[in-house]
């Protein structure tokens, strides 16, 4: 517990100090929040290593994500998201994640209706393993980790825009600590 507490503590600090700095940077950018909700739908891709013998293991499932953040400024956001990366046919059994997301955007418009942005946040995530392998460890998980991604949003008018987000999410698994990225494919309506 106290591991997951110094990790938000740290997460909050460097909010605090890098979010003031990008915006004294932007000084001369009118500062108005512009919140926004959306969803998307993707493909979850997992690095979970190597299938017991005789045993077929998938890699991948379709996954989605719904979130919601806002752009304070044309470079600085912060955003909050669920996703759930699917459930893959492992071992004889299934393996699951999902989580909850809060990151800091940092984007550049490059065009007037398009931004690219990269982020960087902590996930509070959740795994469950339930092989029938013999010899595999099975189990739930849950710990808070770092993750990034990068992404584009393509403005379609005042209040749409298309988003195209590639995430890589580190997760605690009942043995390890693995990686799961997930590109995925979305709207979001800015209010």
């Amino acid at each position: 517990m106290r591991g997951f507490v110094s990790r938000w503590i740290v997460c909050a600090a460097l909010t605090a100090v890098l979010v003031p700095e990008v915006w004294a940077q932007q000084s001369g950018e009118e500062w108005t929040p512009r919140g926004y909700l959306g969803g998307s739908v993707g493909r979850a891709k997992y690095s979970l290593g190597s299938c017991a013998a005789g045993f077929t293991c998938a890699d991948s499932d379709s996954g989605f994500r719904v979130f919601a953040g806002a752009w304070l400024g044309q470079s600085v956001g912060l955003e909050a998201s669920y996703v759930n990366l699917g459930e893959l046919a492992r071992n004889g059994g299934t393996v699951k994640a999902q989580g909850f997301n809060a990151s800091v955007l940092l984007g550049l418009p490059v065009h007037e209706r398009v931004t690219l942005f990269g982020k960087v946040g902590m996930t509070l995530g959740w795994t469950d393993v339930a092989p029938t392998a013999p010899g595999v460890r099975g189990g739930t998980d849950h710990g808070l980790r770092w993750g990034f991604g990068a992404g584009a949003q393509f403005d379609l008018g005042p209040a749409w825009a298309l988003r195209v987000d590639w995430d890589r999410y580190r997760l605690d698994f009942i043995e390890s600590i693995k990686s799961v990225s997930f590109l995925s494919v979305g709207a979001a309506y800015r209010f």
